[in-house]
Order: C-alpha cells, then structure tokens, then sequence
C-alpha cells in the first residue's frame, strides 16, 4: 500500500496537512488576493457517475434514484416506489495518489404517490499518512485518514409540478489524532442540511425542468483544542434542464448548473486583527458576507457553470457528454470534459463516466483520466 509521508510533525506540518484537505479559491481583488477555504471538500465532490458524466449537471435534469445526494426534491417524482444507488470513484489518480477515493451509496422509498424518504453515506479518504521526524525516519504510528457524511430526508410534492426536499447530514472527518507539541489533534464533527426545489413541466417528464438547491448549510469544523473553527463547504446552485423526445424510442435531454459557495473569502495581505474577524463570523452572518464588504466576492466572478447533453434510446442505453468551467477570477483555472454512458438491464442501471485531459504539463487537470462507476436499482 502506498502511503503518504509527512516530514516535520511539528504543529505547522499538522495543519498543513489540514489545508490539503481544503477546498481553496483564489482570486484577485483590489486590495490584493483573496482566498475561500473550507473543511469537508468532499462534500463537493460529483457523487453519483451519472451526473458526473455530463461534467456533474444534474439539478435542473429528469428524476432518477441518484438524485438522493443531489437534489432530493426530485424523488417525489419518480414512479418506482423504491431504489438503491452505488457510486465509486478513484480520486486524482492522474497525479499518481494511491488509496484516495469517494464511495457512496443511499436508498431511497415513497411513502405514497406525491412523497418519499431517503438516506445516504458518502465516505472519502485519502489515504494512509506517515509521520516522520526531520530526517524523514518514521518515528509515530501511521493514520489512515478517512471523512464521512450520513444523509437521511424527506421529498413532498407541494403542487402537481413542484416538489420539496430537505435533509439533514451529520459530518465527520478524521485527519490526523493525537498530542503533537501540546497540541491535541481531534477529529471534526458537525451537523448541516440540505434544502431544495424542483419544477417539472410535464408529468411525463417532457419539456422544462428547473432545479434549485442550498446544501451544506451547517455548524464549523474544528481540528484541534486550539485551532481555528473551519467553514463548510456551503453550497447555492441552480439548474435547467430540457427533455425532447424525438420519437417513440429516441429522446435527448439538455442541461445547465450554476454553483456558488456560500463562504466568506479573506485577502492574503489581512492583518491578525482581521483574521480574527474573519474565523469569529457566524455561520449564518457568513452566507450573507460571502457577497459583499471585505469578505465578499462579486457575483460575477465566482460561479462555477456545467452543461451537458444525454440521448437515450428507448430508455435503455444512454450516452452522455458534458463541460464544466470554473475559470473565474476566484475559483482558479478548473476546466474540463466529461463523458459517459449507462445501460439499463432489467430493473438496473449500470453508469460509467470518464473525465477527459484537456490540457499537459504544468497546466494539465488534476481531474484528468478520472473514471466513476455506478449502479442503481429500482423496485416497484
């Protein structure tokens, strides 16, 4: 098994080893760079292979059981009174990590004709960590690090074409434990929640789709007796999406997603006093500051957009292509294509999605070559 080595557990390599593990946006702003970080970015992650082979659009598209770790409003919609979805994807495996991956899986079950529950469990890890003196001798036992979220909720149809969903998510992320320097290393705990809407034109799913979701809308994570309370990741997005059936036996559907994180950014030249300031906001003071005055980042240059394309033939085989662009002022140079396909048998559905290299060199995609495989099964 391949490990990762840490030279130098002194406290600063400690919490480096914490901000590898943040999900970091870097723009330029007036008064100098700003920076947004948050614990848990695996929460962020494209869970399911389906989205991911449209380059993860999947707020505004057709219901289907893997909406569970998405947007949860969309399973009052769909006719199987029941479903279960499994999802694995290798992490950054085109930068040579071993061990790193997302595994999730969930079920969801109507209750009746216009509601339903679910429950879910992502699990991420990156891998076993050595910790070494300067010398880069092995002095303290290894640690395998791993995070997870276990989502449980509900979805209600509120009219004949919107629905409701809302879900509460317990978070755990285990990096490193232990007294190094006097200082107490634990694991981070919190509690968040996902709320979302869905519109469907049609019943018969034809037509316009829009899709609208707040996730990851909780307390801050802490690593240590002394350190810093970290932000989560949370999350505003919006999508469309539009069904055309071409006949009887082909159909084509069009999507669109728009993300924003709801996290104040701070300028890289901040004084300890507005550092301060910064880590000591509120989390619901956050969302708000995440647009405006010091800690804001203008609308416009801190959406991350996806869009992608599915033809299906007679609902039995699917092929996908999609785009994501991230390359804002903010959010770094994150640009890349996807691709997948899926193949119904039976009352199953078997997903493959595959992130194509787009650029090489110093610039190349960490993303790049990423595969994501799935299953999900419907029971009537």
């Amino acid at each position: 098994m391949k490990q990762t080595k840490i030279s130098n557990y002194t406290y600063k390599s400690l919490i480096l080893l914490i901000l590898l593990n943040a999900f970091v946006f870097v723009g330029k702003a007036q008064n100098g760079i700003k920076i947004q970080n948050t614990a848990v970015p695996f929460l962020l992650i494209a869970p399911d292979s389906k989205a991911a082979g449209m380059a993860n659009t999947n707020l505004g598209m057709t219901p289907n059981s893997n909406d569970l770790f998405q947007n949860a409003a969309k399973l009052a919609n769909l006719q199987e009174n029941s479903g279960f979805s499994l999802n694995y994807t290798p992490w950054l495996k085109d930068i040579g990590l071993e061990n790193v991956y997302l595994l999730n899986a969930g079920y969801y079950k109507k209750i009746n004709q216009t509601s339903a529950y679910h429950a879910s469990i992502k699990y991420f890890t990156l891998g076993t960590i050595d910790l070494t003196n300067e010398n880069g001798v092995p002095n303290l036992p290894s640690q395998r690090t791993g995070e997870y979220s276990i989502d449980a909720g509900y979805s209600l149809m509120i009219t004949n074409k919107i629905s409701l969903g809302t879900s509460l998510k317990y978070i755990h992320s285990k990096l490193i434990q232990g007294n190094f320097n006097g200082t107490e290393f634990n694991a981070g705990n919190s509690i968040a929640g996902d709320i979302s809407l869905y519109y469907q034109q049609h019943e018969n799913a034809e037509g316009l789709h829009v899709g609208m979701l707040l996730s990851n809308l909780g307390s801050k994570m802490s690593y240590a007796n002394n350190s810093k309370k970290y932000f989560l990741p949370a999350n505003m997005g919006i999508g469309v999406g539009y069904v055309k059936n071409i006949d009887d036996k082909n159909g084509l559907e069009f999507g669109a997603d728009a993300n924003r994180l709801l996290v104040p950014a701070l300028a890289n030249n901040a004084t300890q006093q507005d550092i301060d300031a910064y880590y000591a906001q509120s989390v619901f003071g956050s969302w708000f500051n995440s647009f405006s005055g010091n800690n804001g980042i203008s609308m416009g240059s801190s959406f991350n957009v996806s869009g992608g394309v599915e033809y299906n033939y007679d609902k039995m085989f699917y092929l996908r292509a999609g785009y994501h662009f991230e390359k804002t002022l903010n959010a770094g140079n994150t640009e890349y294509y996807a691709t997948g396909t899926s193949l119904k048998y039976n009352n199953m559905k078997f997903h493959l999605s595959y992130i194509l290299p787009t650029t090489t060199g110093i610039s190349r995609n960490p993303l790049s070559n990423t595969f994501s495989f799935g299953t999900s099964i419907h029971l009537n």
